[in-house]
């Protein structure tokens, strides 16, 4: 072998060792490098929306705080929650106070929260609303900021897979309305003086606790009271004929009512929490 071929070999040798290491070797590294750059510029976009949501978050907890004190504030016009033996006691009281005869209560606690929608005039109607428009401008502002980041840097592709992501910032509404509330169907049949009847539905509907008077039906109850008349001194002593028991009639008002009363659960949840100890032993 000429000294020629040993220059060949050796170079083809080297070659083969250069394109070996370069396919194998460089060219993987090149790829996964490619895929880590595709998986940073991804977790950046995402680093830039969280880091958005939290220089927001001081006003988020300003108006969750608000909310709080809101819903505190609206328990106090709830019925606090009571058994259906408290209930009837205390209805009771209320016909004994107004001097009336109570005949038949029926109670009927519902197992599940009531979903009772806000009246459309009123001003709870109102709050509801501009809450579901504050929610829907921030999911919109949300999928812009989403939008325009993956604009900037012309990564549609990336645009998909960032808004496939969990956003553990996402926003989301503070209040869940009604998710606390029970009604009671309580209904009553009453009787007494018609006034005494008015007084009771005035009291009810008047009431500072939320209760709904559904429908209410007057009538009136005829009793027979019978007494015997008063006897003459001559016919008390067998000398006339005995005396006849007379009958009067008496006219009672009788007031058959459907009412519901909404129940909220105003107990502190972190009231009876023990303390965790976070000291560490020596």
């Amino acid at each position: 072998m000429t000294q020629r071929d040993k220059r060949l070999i050796v170079m083809l040798s080297l070659i083969v060792i250069i394109v070996g290491f370069g396919w194998w070797g460089i060219r993987p590294s090149i790829k996964n490098a490619k895929a880590y750059e595709k998986d940073y510029t991804k977790e950046k976009d995402l680093q830039e929306i969280n880091e958005m949501k939290l220089m927001q978050l001081p006003m988020y907890q300003v108006e969750a705080d608000k909310y709080d004190e809101l819903v505190k504030e609206e328990q106090k016009n709830f019925y606090p929650i009571m058994t259906s033996s408290e209930i009837d006691r205390h209805f009771t009281d209320m016909a004994l106070a107004h001097h009336l005869n109570s005949y038949d209560l029926s109670i009927s606690i519902g197992k599940e929260p009531e979903q009772v929608k806000p009246y459309q005039f009123s001003s709870l109607a109102v709050l509801v609303e501009q809450a579901q428009t504050e929610l829907s401008m921030a999911e919109q502002t949300r999928e812009d900021e989403i939008e325009d980041l993956a604009k900037n840097k012309k990564k549609t592709t990336e645009e998909e897979t960032v808004e496939e992501e969990e956003d553990p910032f996402a926003y989301e509404p503070s209040i869940a309305y009604n998710s606390e509330i029970y009604g009671v169907n309580v209904s009553m049949r009453l009787s007494g003086d018609r006034n005494d009847l008015q007084a009771l539905i005035d009291e009810i509907s008047n009431s500072e606790k939320k209760t709904l008077v559904r429908n209410f039906v007057w009538s009136e109850e005829t009793s027979v009271i019978t007494s015997p008349t008063p006897m003459p001194e001559a016919e008390a002593e067998g000398d006339g004929e005995a005396a006849l028991p007379t009958a009067t009639m008496k006219v009672t008002a009788v007031l058959n009512i459907n009412l519901t009363l909404y129940m909220c659960d105003t107990s502190d949840p972190t009231e009876g929490m023990t303390e965790v100890d976070t000291t560490e032993e020596e």
